[in-house]
C-alpha cells in the first residue's frame, strides 16, 4: 500500500573537511619527532598554505621527498595527502595517507581524511574501515564519525554491520540523536525486511523520541509496512497533533482511514486535499467512494456533480447511475446509464443496469431490448441471459 523511501544522506559525507594539523607542531598524535630539516619544511608548507599557495606547498613537499628520500616523517605525507585531496588528485592522496599511516596509525584526523578520500574514490569498504578507526581514536567519540561509518558500510554492501552501528549510535545518543540517524536506521531495517527489529527498538526508544515529529512518522511507516493500518493511522493522528499534516501525510492518513473502514473521516481529509488540487480526478473518485461506503448517497451525488464540472468519465457516469438506482430513482438511473453509453458505448454494465431499471419500472419491452444488448458482452452475458429467460417464462 505504501512504500517509504529515504535516500541515504550522501551529502553529509561531503561535510567532512580535511583535518590539517598546524605545521608549527612538530609532534602529531604519535610520539615521533621529525628532524630539524623536516620541521623547517613543514613550517614553510604552513606559510604557503596560509597564503593560499597550496600548489607551491605541494611542490615543496614533492621536491623534499625526492631530495631526501630517507626522511620518513608521517606529518609530511599527511600534509601531502591533504594537498593532493584538495586539488582532486585522489589516488595520490590515498597513497600519501597510506604512507603516513606506516609512520603513525594513531592519528584520528589522518584516518578521517583517508576515509573521505576513499569515499570519493568509491572505495566504500576502505572508507568505512578508515572512518571507524577515526572514531575509535577520537577522544571525543564524535558521533557523526560513527554515522558516516554506517553510511559507508551501506555502500560497501555491509548492511547488517551498518544496522548494528546505527543501533549503537542511537542507543548511546538517545535524546541527543539527530533525526536523520533514526530515519536512516528505520529505512535500512525496512530495506532488510526487519520491521520487527525496528518496532522493538522504536518501543525502547519512545521515551526519548516521542516528543519528535519524525518518531511518529517513522512509527507509522513501520506499522504500514506490516499492514497494521489501524496503528499506522493512530500514529499519523499523533503526528497531526504536532503540526498540520503535509499533503503526502494527509493523503496517507486518508488512505489508511478508508482502508480500515472509517470512510467519512477519510472523506474530510480528501476534501481538504481537493481544495489544494481542485482538478484532481483521483481525489474526486476517493471522495465519492468514501461517501458511498459511509452511506451518504446524496453527498456522493453532489460530489459527482462537482466532478462533472471538471471532467467527464465513464466511472463518474456509472457511479451516478448506480447511486440513483440504489435510491430507487429508476428513470433517472436509466438516463444516467444512457449518458454513460454515449461516452463509452462498449460498457456492457450500463445496458445490464438499464435492464434492472426497466424491470423495476415494469417496462418489459424496454427491459428485453437493453438486456439483449447486455447479453452481447462477455462479463454481462450470463446475468443478462438469465433475466431474458425469466422474461420469456413470465
Amino acid at each position: 500500500m505504501y512504500k517509504y523511501i529515504l535516500k541515504y544522506h550522501l551529502c553529509l559525507l561531503l561535510l567532512f573537511v580535511f583535518i590539517v594539523l598546524p605545521c608549527k607542531s612538530v609532534l602529531g598524535a604519535c610520539e615521533e619527532r621529525g628532524s630539524l630539516r623536516a620541521v623547517r619544511l613543514l613550517q614553510k608548507v604552513d606559510q604557503q598554505i596560509s597564503s593560499d599557495q597550496s600548489l607551491v606547498a605541494q611542490q615543496l613537499i614533492e621536491e623534499f621527498k625526492k631530495k631526501y628520500p630517507q626522511e620518513q616523517y608521517y606529518l609530511i605525507d599527511y600534509h601531502l595527502g591533504n594537498l593532493y585531496g584538495q586539488t582532486g588528485q585522489l589516488k595520490k592522496a590515498l597513497a600519501a595517507y597510506d604512507a603516513a599511516l606506516t609512520g603513525c596509525d594513531q592519528d584520528s584526523g589522518l584516518w578521517q581524511n583517508r576515509g573521505k578520500i576513499a569515499w570519493d574514490l568509491k572505495l566504500y569498504a576502505i572508507a568505512a574501515d578508515s572512518l571507524f578507526r577515526a572514531y575509535e581514536l577520537d577522544l571525543k567519540k564524535e558521533p557523526s564519525l560513527l554515522f558516516h561509518t554506517a553510511i559507508a558500510r551501506m555502500y560497501a554492501n555491509q548492511k547488517e554491520k551498518a544496522l548494528d552501528l546505527l543501533e549503537t549510535l542511537l542507543e548511546d545518543a538517545l535524546a541527543a540523536a539527530e533525526d536523520v540517524w533514526l530515519e536512516t536506521y528505520i529505512n535500512l531495517c525496512l530495506e532488510l525486511k526487519q520491521a520487527d527489529r525496528a518496532l522493538v527498538h522504536l518501543s525502547d526508544w519512545q521515551p526519548q523520541f516521542e516528543s519528535r515529529k519524525v518518531f511518529w512518522r517513522l512509527l507509522a511507516v513501520v506499522h504500514i509496512q506490516q499492514q497494521k493500518y489501524e496503528k499506522g493511522a493512530a500514529n499519523l493522528k499523533v503526528l497531526a497533533a504536532f503540526e498540520s499534516l503535509k499533503a503526502t501525510d494527509k493523503k496517507l492518513l486518508a488512505d489508511l482511514l478508508l482502508q480500515i473502514n472509517i470512510p467519512l473521516e477519510a472523506a474530510e481529509l480528501y476534501e481538504e486535499l481537493l481544495l489544494e488540487k481542485p482538478d484532481s480526478q483521483q481525489l474526486y473518485e476517493k471522495i465519492i467512494t468514501c461517501y458511498r461506503l459511509g452511506l451518504q448517497p446524496q453527498k456522493a451525488l453532489e460530489t459527482i456533480e462537482r466532478a462533472l464540472s471538471v471532467y467527464r468519465s465513464g466511472k463518474l457516469m456509472q457511479d451516478r447511475g448506480e447511486i440513483l438506482f440504489e435510491q430507487g430513482h429508476y428513470e433517472q438511473a436509466f438516463q444516467a446509464f444512457d449518458d454513460l453509453v454515449q461516452i463509452d458505448p462498449d460498457r456492457g454494465i450500463a445496458y445490464l443496469y438499464q435492464g434492472y431499471c426497466a424491470l423495476r419500472m415494469e417496462d418489459r419491452v424496454l427491459a428485453r431490448k437493453v438486456l439483449t444488448k447486455a447479453s452481447g458482452y462477455k462479463k454481462e452475458k450470463k446475468e443478462a441471459e438469465r433475466l431474458l429467460a425469466w422474461l420469456r417464462k413470465t
